[in-house]
Order: C-alpha cells, then structure tokens, then sequence
C-alpha cells in the first residue's frame, strides 16, 4: 500500500490545517500505518490528511470487511424502508427516509451503489422496485448478478445507465469513502430522471458518540477518508447540482458499544471485562444514550434526501 500526506483540504482546497484525530484500523491492529485526519479550517472539513493513495486504498478491503463477508450476519433491517417495520429504537429517522423509498410508479428503478451485497436489493424488489446493484468489487458484483439482479462495477454503472435513468439511488455508508464526493455525486446526477431522489447515509463526526468518545470514536478509520457534518454535507450536494430535502439523525447503538470497547481496549482492559460491556445489559444503555443524541440533533449517523 502506498501512502500519501494531502497539504489542503480536498473538498475547498484550504491549506489552514490542523490535526484533528488517529484513523486506527481495527481490522488489523497490528500494522499501524500512521494514518490520521486533520480539520480544515475554513469549510470544516475532516479529512484524512495521512491517507492510503486512491489507487492502493484497494487493499484495504479485502473478503474479510464486514460488509462483503458474506458470514456476517446482516443486522441492518433494509424492510424498515419500504415497509411499516421499524426496529426498537426511535424510528423518526425511518420515517423520513421512507419517504424516498415510496414507489413513484410501477417497477420504478432504483440504483444502491456501494450495494455490499443483494440485501437491500432484494427488500426492494420485494417492495416493487427495479433495483440495480453497483460496487467497486468485482466479486460483490458477481455475487449480486447471481442473485439475480442488474449490476454493474461502479466505474461502468454511468454509460450502463446513461439511457436508462433511475429514480432513487441509495448511497448506505459510501460517501465516506470517496476521495472525491463532489464529482461522485455529479455523476449520481447524470443518471438520475429529473425529480430522482438520492438517499444518503454517513458517519455524523459531531454527533454525540464522536464526542463523547474523541480518538476512539467508531467512525475513525482509514476507510473513511471524509467525514461530513450536517452542514458541510448540504454544501456537497449543492455543489453537485442537488437540491437538499431533509437531513435526519439516526441513533445508532452498534456505533456507541464499538467506541466503548475500542476505549476500553486502548486502555489495556482484560477482555473478560470488555465483554461484560457488549451484553445485552449494556445495549440498553447505549440505546438510550444514542435515542437522546439524535433527539439533540446529535445522531450518531446522518440521513440526507436530496432531489435532482
């Protein structure tokens, strides 16, 4: 893998800079590579400054990153969307996000991209959506196709679907990802019918957890090269040519127990003790701390329907 150190700010191009936080990665503790964000100064911006290069970050996700194991056990309910399910916890979210995912006319098309997996796909299918698939793995595709489902690699996904528009796309934690957002979300443009939605979801670095927690804070890590707060992610979609709808808060308890146990294990707590704080005991603590975040305007993650 090669590394590189970004001067100024890749989303306003500022070089007022300061260090901000680590970007450990806890799929491999063992190879510290050094990676860490820095906060831009003029636009907010945090970003990772010390960064694996666009063309090896690659390495980073091999079989083994949880959404493309295939033995992980799907804990996200992608029926919440498209039916009247909710989950425990206060769904306010979901009712807003809903919104974008009601059928505007039979077999309407819908693009995930960063899919994962045929998950949601098949949830919307079921909901009466055309759902297409696309992610920058190959084997993710294949494994969509053979479920099934239209899917393209993400770098195809544009010319595939240039006559073909679609009228909703979802990007679940991709975002976060990308080393240029702006011109990804121009192109989600290029292929949405006019009036098309996009839904997005993020890491939200000034929610509750993130600050509660600092430099143990789940979000942080070298996959995710720019966190977008509620205002810097409206300012993105504007500069890409959409129109901001709604921004909501999601409270997020897996998030709050990762951050618990990756403080506790910097601290050199017996595993014995971690674990006692990743029972069932703990979640409802966490699930109330969470709850409240978001009530706040804190959610540990962040829901953006945006239109073209």
């Amino acid at each position: 893998m090669e590394v590189e150190q970004v001067e100024s700010c890749p989303l306003c191009g500022g070089g007022r800079l300061k260090l901000w936080r680590p970007a450990p990665d806890h799929n491999y503790p063992s190879d510290d590579w050094g990676f860490e964000y820095s906060c831009c100064r003029d636009c907010g911006a945090r970003f990772l400054s010390r960064r694996p290069t666009a063309a090896t970050a690659v390495e980073l996700y091999d079989d083994t990153y949880e959404p493309y194991d295939v033995g992980v056990e799907r804990r996200a309910r992608p029926v919440e969307l498209t039916t009247g399910r909710v989950g425990r916890l206060p769904a306010r979210w979901i009712e807003v996000v809903r919104s974008a995912y009601r059928l505007p006319r039979p077999e309407s098309r819908l693009l995930d991209l960063g899919c994962g997996s045929a998950t949601f796909l098949q949830a919307a299918s079921e909901a009466g959506w055309t759902a297409i698939g696309s992610d920058f793995s190959p084997a993710v595709v294949m494994r969509v196709k053979s479920a099934g489902f239209e899917a393209h690699l993400i770098d195809e996904v544009w010319s595939a679907l240039r006559d073909e528009p679609v009228d909703l796309a979802r990007m679940n934690h991709v975002l976060e990802h990308v080393y240029d957002p702006v011109d990804l979300l121009r192109r989600v443009a290029s292929v949405l019918a006019p009036g098309g939605r996009i839904h997005i979801a993020v890491p939200n670095p000034s929610g509750v957890t993130s600050l509660a927690f600092g430099r143990h804070w789940s979000g942080l890590e070298p996959r995710h090269v720019i966190h977008f707060s509620p205002t810097l992610l409206g300012s993105v979609l504007d500069r890409a040519g959409l129109v901001l709808e709604s921004v909501s808060h999601q409270p997020a308890v897996r998030d709050v127990k990762r951050s618990v146990v990756y403080a506790l294990r910097s601290h050199g707590t017996p595993s014995s003790v971690v674990a006692r704080f990743e029972g069932r005991w703990a979640d409802r603590i966490y699930a109330g701390a969470a709850a409240i975040g978001a009530q706040l305007g804190r959610g540990d993650r962040l829901h953006a329907i945006a239109r073209r």
